[in-house]
């Protein structure tokens, strides 16, 4: 053996908990049952009650349409508009439209295809 092996050996003897593993506390037993009183149980349909309502008050607010649109201009005649919107489709539906439409530039000079 190497001198290192010797003393990592020596080193976990000297120390009990290096050698050995620690044994855990056995679970409690399974059998304990807690019961809600009445008034915990009031307490809990309460609050899903008032749950329920929040929902049913969010989801019944009109949905409106949310969405973004812009523009770009640039030198040699680039131009772009773009623009996407969220369109609400009855409860829970959800339709997005986008649109682009860009124009490198008809005016002559260096455009993404090369000079012309």
């Amino acid at each position: 053996m190497t001198l290192h092996r010797y003393l990592l050996l020596a080193t976990a003897l000297a120390v009990p908990g290096l050698a050995q593993a620690a044994n855990p506390a056995p679970p409690p037993p399974l059998t304990a049952e807690h019961r809600l009183s009445d008034a915990e149980i009031a307490k809990v349909l309460e609050a899903a009650a008032e749950k329920r309502e929040a929902v049913e008050q969010r989801q019944s607010e009109k949905r409106q349409i949310h969405g973004e649109v812009g523009f770009s201009v640039g030198t040699g005649g680039y131009s772009s508009v773009y623009g996407t919107a969220a369109i609400p489709i009855l409860n829970d539906g959800l339709a997005i439209v986008s649109f682009d439409s860009t124009d490198f530039g008809s005016r002559g000079g260096w455009g993404w295809r090369g000079p012309r």
